[in-house]
């Protein structure tokens, strides 16, 4: 299993992006969980970038399947330390 935790909205660049999702994913046989935002967005700060990474792996790594979502039940209200915009996405290799 790997975890990505709060890192992929940080990957501005597109080829680093990219290069971290594919190394997320070939680091693990089974399972991938995720705790990000998932929404296309570029703050005003050039380190978040929010990423709709669910349609790129949808998109380009097609045997890793989304099982479980579960929302964050702190959801960002302006104040970040009292919430966040991630929540945990869970995925599974499913080579059918």
């Amino acid at each position: 299993m790997t975890l990505s935790l709060d890192v992929i909205y940080h990957l501005s660049e597109n080829n680093v992006f990219e290069e971290y999702m594919t190394r997320l994913f070939n680091a693990s046989k089974k399972y991938v969980i995720i705790y990000s935002s998932n929404y296309n967005k570029i703050e005003d700060v050039n380190y978040i970038r929010h990423r709709k990474f669910t349609d790129y792996i949808e998109e380009n790594l097609p045997k890793w399947k989304l099982i479980k979502f579960l929302p964050n039940k702190h959801q960002y209200n302006g104040d970040y330390a009292k919430g966040s915009f991630s929540d945990f996405y869970f995925y599974q290799y499913i080579d059918e």
